[in-house]
């Protein structure tokens, strides 16, 4: 629906700049994928002579549609960028998510943890793992299906320290 609605409006728009020559951007359905759970579609899209480039070239932008589709949501266009693909400008957008997404769940500050009682370690400790679950959950979410593989495969099996022992009197 939302590439209809934007394709619609470039026509409306096409009469603004002459009758004569009208730019309509092409659907290149070999390109349409699926990254980070949401339907992506490609647009081939030529130049006008009024534009003034030197030389002629074909620019690409991709709609990604939102991971569930509801009323009013917003509509994510990535633009080709001067020296980049369009691909690797959505990529770009990826990084910046992972980023924003470790920044977002980095502590503030962190306990004086010298001579901390059994109850601090622990609590200490399941505020780490549950902050390194969530923040793994959502860098998944953002990443493509064979980055998620690699991953998982970087993190290696799941490890729990084994529970320490405590001091043996007069030692």
């Amino acid at each position: 629906m939302r590439t209809v609605c934007l394709v619609l409006s470039l026509l409306v728009a096409s009469p603004l700049y002459g009758e004569d020559a009208v730019w309509v951007p092409a659907k290149d359905m070999s390109k349409d994928a699926v990254l980070n759970d949401r339907a992506v579609e490609t647009f081939d899209a030529g130049l006008r002579p009024e534009w003034g480039y030197a030389v002629p070239q074909q620019d690409t932008f991709v709609v990604m549609h939102p991971k569930q589709d509801y009323p009013q949501a917003p509509l994510y266009v990535v633009l080709h960028s001067a020296g980049h693909d369009v691909m690797s400008c959505v990529d770009c957008t990826q990084k910046e998510q992972i980023a924003k997404i470790q920044a977002d769940n980095t502590p503030t500050e962190r306990p004086n943890l010298q001579n901390p009682t059994p109850e601090d370690r622990d609590k200490f400790m399941a505020a780490a793992r549950e902050r390194r679950e969530k923040i793994n959950t959502a860098i998944l979410a953002v990443l493509k299906p064979e980055q998620k593989g690699a991953f998982e495969k970087m993190q290696g099996a799941k490890f729990t320290f084994p529970q320490r022992q405590g001091r043996r009197p007069n030692q």
